[in-house]
């Protein structure tokens, strides 16, 4: 927590509404910074309940009002599909964590590839000694030539043909597995760019999704059968588009909504 913030309105809010001095509410913002320095790094709060947290952070008051206080001064957002988040993170996170993100998100730097080189001949095999058949040069097929034995232009070319995304198996797993998650009515394109790049990368059969799916619905909190926390309308339940982001897929498969402590 930066020092500035104690002239903010919202930390005097936050004393208010606590009940607290300034000594504690300073401390609370500071160990709930540490928390997500350990524990949510992302600063993503949703896998854990308010007694989860106010226990880590040590405070002493009641663990509900904490986090429904924090949310009205504006610390915490509660969004409208159930998640927890600190506020602006990515802007108030330690410039540590920001340098790990930046190294994470840029492209890994690969050595450049040294020119090719004739290859030399192995011993005893000099040009003197070649048998002069085995210097006549191999006729290697054009791959723009036609059965005609034209040459093809690029935009001639027969169009090279995409793997195929099962994309409707997949829904219908998800329907099947996931029954008590919001229903896909319609196949948008931004649903299929999703679908396509999580099949290109970390679900590339049917049987890695289905176990994908069933993972999922081991999660109490995925599937809506946790209380929502203070400050949130509504249960938490993922839906497809949830379910397909490559963040949150990789939280799914680090079991950070399977159970507590997590």
């Amino acid at each position: 927590m930066k020092h500035q913030a104690i002239n903010l309105v919202k930390f005097k809010a936050l004393s208010r509404a606590l009940g607290q001095p300034m000594c504690v509410t300073v401390g609370v913002l500071e160990s709930l910074w540490i928390f997500a320095q350990i524990q949510a790094r992302d600063g993503d709060l949703t896998p854990y309940s308010a007694s989860e947290i106010a226990g880590w952070i040590e405070y002493p008051g009641d663990e509900e009002k904490l986090i429904d206080s924090l949310i009205k001064t504006g610390w915490l957002d509660a969004t409208e599909d159930g998640q927890i988040l600190i506020h602006d993170w990515h802007e108030h996170k330690p410039n540590w964590l920001k340098a790990i993100d930046a190294r994470s998100e840029q492209p890994s730097q690969l050595p450049d590839k040294e020119p090719n080189k004739e290859p030399s001949a192995p011993p005893g095999t000099e040009l003197g000694s070649i048998p002069p058949n085995n210097l006549k040069p191999k006729t290697q097929p054009n791959p723009k030539a036609s059965s005609t034995g034209v040459l093809l232009g690029d935009a001639d070319a027969p169009p090279k043909t995409a793997a195929k995304i099962p994309y409707q198996e997949i829904l219908k797993l998800y329907h099947e597995i996931l029954p008590m998650c919001p229903k896909v009515s319609r196949l948008t394109e931004p649903r299929r760019a999703a679908i396509r790049a999580r099949w290109h990368e970390e679900l590339p059969d049917l049987d890695t999704v289905r176990e994908y799916f069933v993972f999922v619905r081991k999660s109490d909190f995925l599937t809506g059968n946790v209380e929502p926390a203070p400050g949130r309308r509504r249960r938490f339940v993922a839906d497809i588009d949830w379910l397909m982001n490559p963040t949150n897929l990789v939280k799914v498969e680090e079991g950070k909504y399977h159970g507590k402590g997590i």
